[in-house]
Parts: structure tokens; sequence; C-alpha cells
């Protein structure tokens, strides 16, 4: 389940080893298929009859707004570790289009009335762990663990809104590497 991510962030030290980060996240669409086999529902909010082929296509994204506080953890001159404890507002919408229901393959006017897209957003936890190292003084590398609880996010169907039907999220960890620049 991975994907690509970028992070766009910038900050402010208060103090030595303190200060506050704004940032970004993007996640953009993933893509993934796949195929049911006697599932009763392949496609959520669309209960399907056991023992046929389904082939569903999603797309998944998610963008978050976040705030936090920065510690600084100085090991050396240059290398620093540093943790992160926030906030963050987060965009979740996942679609999903079937392309083959029943053994039968989808005409595209069955297949975009068959969509289905979930969409929520709400406030999260967010945390962030990970190490620096400085090139010079105004440039860097960074390494980051991010961790955001929208495990507690329930999507509702906007084609359908009163079915009982949602998709859990999983909580958003993510691994990156980059550049820092300061001044």
């Amino acid at each position: 389940n991975k994907s690509s991510f970028v992070d766009i962030n910038m900050g402010k030290m208060f103090q030595d080893n303190w200060g506050l980060e704004f940032g970004i996240s993007l996640i953009p669409d993933k893509k993934q298929s796949s195929v049911v086999i006697g599932s009763s529902t392949a496609l959520p909010g669309n209960a399907l009859t056991p023992g046929f082929n389904h082939t569903t296509h999603s797309e998944i994204q998610k963008r978050a707004l976040y705030v936090g506080l920065i510690r600084l953890y100085p090991i050396t001159s240059k290398f620093k570790l540093f943790s992160l404890i926030g906030f963050s507002h987060a965009w979740m919408r996942q679609s999903y289009t079937p392309s083959r229901l029943y053994n039968v393959n989808l005409t595209p006017s069955e297949q975009a009335a068959a969509t289905r897209t979930f969409k929520s957003h709400g406030k999260n936890i967010h945390l962030k762990f990970g190490a620096k190292y400085d090139l010079t003084d105004s440039v860097g590398i960074k390494t980051t663990i991010t961790w955001d609880n929208t495990a507690r996010f329930k999507s509702k169907c906007i084609q359908s809104p009163n079915l009982p039907d949602s998709i859990r999220h999983k909580n958003a960890t993510r691994i990156g590497i980059g550049l820092y620049f300061q001044y």
C-alpha cells in the first residue's frame, strides 16, 4: 500500500531548540485495481451477488494542513534529532469505478453510473519524528517519519449519503527524505 507524497513546510524557531512548524501534505491520486470473486460487497455501497467476478478501479486522494510544536535534540553541531506534535485538518476522497460486474464488462456510461465516491474531512493528531544534518549553514538533509490518526474518519458516499455503508480509513504513516533550507 505504498504511494508517493509531498510535504511542504516552513517554521520558525523561537528558542534554540523549540519552534513552530506549518505545512501541507499532499498524497497524489493513488490508483489501484482489484478483482473480487465470491464476495457479497466488492463495491462499497452496493451489495453484489456472491460467486461472480467483479473488477473495480479505485482512486485515493489525501490532503492535510498541519501546525505543530517542534523540539530539536542536538547530537552534534550539524546533526540533530527532532520531534513534532501538532494538529492537522485532513481531506480524503476515495472513488470506486466498476469495470466488470456479474462477469459482464460494463460500458463507459454504465461505469460512470456505478461509480461511488466517498469523502471525509476533519481534525486529527499529527506526529513527526526525524533527523536532520546541516550540509552548509543554509542547506541540509532531513529524514522523517510522520503519523496522522486518520483511522477515526469514516467517509460517506456522496452519491447516496443515506447509505449505511462507509469506508474506514487507516492511520496515515509516511517515511520521507528531503532537503531543507534555513535562513
